[in-house]
């Protein structure tokens, strides 16, 4: 699906992955967009849904063989005077001040979806889902003079990544994650996905039919086809994660919280819903 944005997107955002993608070309590196960037840049700028929480932050997942490959695009990166924290070797400041994370991901994964940092190799960060997101993704073209397409995590992707991080962060740092899983379960159906309701679902479409549980249904539906390298027994454990138990410890408690109500059970049923679907 290609996606024009090019009208709408932020021009500091936009010259950020203009001089990206030069720099990724030079280094025959596939990156792409993931996290609240891709979100901001198919929901709002896309299909005018306004996502809240706007965002400066770009996160950008990199497809390498290896570490070198990285290393190179790290030193092209450097070498354009892209500041990086001696602290932090996955960060970069573009000199419009824009902060951007690479993560990496590829054949340097370990079994697990695991990536080891160099040069010590114990920073251990999970990237489970990232292969999928690369291969389900959307191209976004962001400019037209030069023209620019560049690969952003499709909303299932989205919500693939989503749902390995809750499992990882949980309500240690879940707010967020709970916020943009309950904003694309809502609105799924929105980003041009009624009319496959009407084809692929139609017994869907009787008395009782409730929109945001089918947009939460077919988002579940969707993830799981998404995640075509992740065994089923590691996807159902995902998706078992978002209810481990005690309320207090579920999405639907932080959905609740992060929401414009207080319906811990409307919560619940799109929870329910999603993982269902995903699960069927």
């Amino acid at each position: 699906m290609l996606l024009d944005i090019s009208a709408k997107i932020d021009r500091p955002i936009a010259t950020v992955l203009t001089d990206l993608a030069e720099l990724a070309a030079d280094s025959n590196i596939e990156f792409l967009v993931v996290g609240a960037m891709a979100r901001d840049m198919i929901l709002d700028w896309g299909f005018g849904i306004n996502a809240g929480r706007a965002t400066r932050d770009i996160d950008f997942g990199i497809r390498v063989a290896d570490w070198e490959e990285l290393e190179r695009l790290v030193h092209l990166l450097k070498r354009r005077n892209w500041h990086c924290p001696e602290d932090q070797q996955h960060r970069f400041f573009h000199e419009s001040g824009v902060p951007i994370d690479l993560i990496p991901f590829g054949a340097i994964e370990s079994d697990d979806g695991e990536i080891c940092w160099p040069p010590h190799f114990n920073e251990v960060l999970s990237v489970i889902g990232f292969t999928d997101a690369y291969a389900d993704s959307w191209k976004l073209l962001v400019s037209r003079a030069p023209v620019l397409e560049i690969h952003v995590a499709s909303p299932a992707g989205q919500a693939l990544l989503k749902l390995a991080a809750w499992r990882d962060r949980g309500l240690i740092r879940g707010d967020r994650d709970a916020y943009d899983l309950r904003l694309l379960m809502e609105r799924y159906l929105d980003l041009d996905n009624i009319a496959r309701v009407i084809e692929e679902y139609a017994d869907w479409l009787d008395d009782d039919f409730d929109y945001p549980l089918a947009s939460a249904r077919l988002l579940g539906i969707d993830v799981a086809r998404c995640a075509g390298n992740i065994p089923a027994e590691r996807m159902t454990t995902l998706f078992e994660s978002l209810d481990p138990g005690p309320p207090e410890s579920s999405l639907s408690y932080a959905m609740r919280r992060v929401g414009e109500d207080d319906d811990l059970l409307y919560c619940q049923r799109l929870v329910n819903a999603f993982c269902h679907a995903g699960r069927e």
